[in-house]
């Protein structure tokens, strides 16, 4: 796995594990339905 991704897919699970039950299931529907997740982060 390229160390990026790795850090990234890391970063993700720590956002989920910051999120609501109710909200960490709409986003494993959405995962579910669409193959994947993209998302970005924007340092301003």
């Amino acid at each position: 796995m390229n160390v990026n991704v790795g850090k990234l897919y890391r970063q993700y699970l720590a956002l989920l594990g910051a999120t609501s039950e109710v909200k960490r299931k709409k986003l494993d529907a959405i995962v579910a339905k669409h193959g994947g997740l993209i998302f970005g982060v924007d340092a301003l």
